[in-house]
C-alpha cells in the first residue's frame, strides 16, 4: 500500500546497500525514484511461495460460518490442493492449448466432480441396511405374537425386538 510502515528482520542482509526502486506517485502522477534497503529488495525479488499462494487463496475463500473448530483447517486445505493443482496445470501442456485463469480452473474442477457424483449416484442404489430379509431374520408368527415388544416406536426397541426374535 506505499503508506503503511513494515517491520522485517532478517540475519542475513541488512539496510546497506540502499537501493532504489520506483514507485507511482498519486500527487505527481508518474513514477518516481525512491530510496530501499537491501532487505526490501531481496524480499520483492524472491517473493513467492506462501506469499503468493496466500494471495491467491484469499481471492476466492470458502466462506461459510460454522461453529465446527476443524472446519476452517478443512476448507483451507482443500483450497491449498486445489491452488497447487492449478500451479501443476499452469505448467503442462494442457494450459498451452486451453488456458485457465485461477477462478476458471475451480470451476472447471468442480463441474467434473459434480458431474462424477451425479453419475455415481444415478448407477448405485441406496445401501441396504441389513442385506437379510426380515423374514430370514425373524419369523411372522413371532413377530406378530405380540410378546416381548415394550414399545414399536422406539428404535432401540426395534432393535431388540430383532435381536430377540433371531435368537
Amino acid at each position: 500500500m506505499d503508506s503503511k510502515p513494515v517491520t522485517l528482520a532478517s540475519n542475513s542482509n541488512g539496510v546497506h546497500p540502499v537501493m532504489t526502486a520506483r514507485l507511482w506517485s498519486n500527487a505527481c502522477k508518474a513514477k518516481i525514484q525512491v530510496d530501499q534497503p537491501f532487505l526490501v529488495s531481496k524480499y520483492n525479488k524472491f517473493m513467492g511461495g506462501v506469499d503468493r499462494i496466500d494471495q491467491n487463496i484469499a481471492q476466492y475463500q470458502i466462506r461459510i460460518r460454522c461453529r465446527k473448530w476443524y472446519w476452517p483447517i478443512i476448507s483451507y486445505l482443500s483450497q491449498t490442493a486445489m491452488h497447487n493443482a492449478w500451479l501443476l496445470y499452469r505448467e503442462s501442456m494442457a494450459a498451452a492449448t486451453l488456458p485457465l485463469a485461477h477462478l476458471q480452473f475451480i470451476r472447471e474442477v468442480c463441474k467434473v466432480y459434480f458431474a462424477r457424483s451425479q453419475a455415481k449416484n444415478a448407477q448405485v442404489p441406496l445401501p441396504v441396511h441389513n442385506p437379510k430379509s426380515l423374514e430370514r431374520r425373524c419369523s411372522a408368527d413371532i413377530r406378530f405374537d405380540g410378546v416381548g415388544v415394550l414399545d414399536i416406536t422406539s428404535n432401540a426397541m426395534q432393535h431388540r425386538s430383532a435381536v430377540l426374535c433371531a435368537t
